[in-house]
């Protein structure tokens, strides 16, 4: 976590199982995208305000086209390793009614994690 939080980009020994498990796709409706889209835009309005602050600039070493990169990830079982939670500046739970999750659950064939690895 602290290297995509650093670069944006997972480092080169990440491994994912997520090609082992189905993507079902969960559409979202244009309005919520629209919606969504919009709020990003108006974070990245609010930062671009705040950096006239001078402590900023500073301590972001005078880094005025630092591109923000916002990583939206899915899960609880990224937060067993209480390491990486901390690395997560928001986090949010979404709720969903029952049949739905119920429903997504039913959908799911199985699903392959990794391995357990004591460190």
């Amino acid at each position: 976590m602290k290297e995509l939080r650093r670069t944006g980009r997972f480092p080169p020994e990440h491994e994912s199982h997520d090609a082992f498990n189905e993507q079902i796709p969960v559409p979202i409706s244009s309005e919520l995208e629209t919606r969504w889209r919009e709020k990003f835009r108006s974070l990245e309005r609010e930062k671009r305000a705040r950096r006239t602050s001078v402590a900023e600039v500073v301590q972001n070493g005078d880094k005025e086209e630092e591109e923000t990169v916002y990583i939206l990830a899915d899960g609880f079982l990224m937060l067993y390793d209480a390491e990486s939670v901390k690395e997560f500046d928001v986090k949010l739970l979404v709720r969903e009614d029952y049949e739905t999750l119920k429903k997504r659950r039913d959908d799911r064939s199985g699903y392959v994690s990794r391995p357990f690895r004591r460190p």
